[in-house]
């Protein structure tokens, strides 16, 4: 499997850029089979304007509710990874997001999942 380490708009003018080391996380705790569990966690890294840069995933901790159609992320475990990140990233490094698997072989984004970006999107700096 071939990853793809960027993402961008149609018209080129903003920009996410994965470290493959996020794309191995996601490849980790993909559903393969149906009775493999959604997996989840926080996306860390840097803002460059209007472009990202993924920087690190978590991975799902032993907090985390984890079903076939169900990831809820708990604080605990992701909030210490993201605090030690910051520290150690003098301060830049910060949260960009969340990040879930689907049961699917070609995820389609649920209600919850477009009200969670809507959301995520009115906070960002257009």
């Amino acid at each position: 499997m071939r990853f793809i380490g960027e993402w961008s708009s149609a018209d080129r003018k903003k920009l996410v850029v994965f470290e493959p080391d996020v794309l191995a996380v996601f490849w980790k705790f993909r559903q393969r089979f149906i009775w493999h569990p959604e997996s989840g966690g926080i996306l860390l890294g840097r803002r460059r304007g209007r472009h990202l840069e993924v920087l690190m995933a978590t991975e799902p901790s032993t907090h985390d509710k984890r079903s076939t159609y169900l990831f809820v992320r708990e604080a605990e475990g992701h909030a210490e990874l993201a605090q030690e990140a910051w520290l150690k990233g003098e301060r830049q490094v910060d949260y960009l997001g969340e990040w879930h698997s689907h049961p699917q072989a070609f995820p389609v984004p649920s209600g919850i999942d477009r009200t969670e970006w809507h959301k995520l999107a009115k906070q960002r700096p257009q």
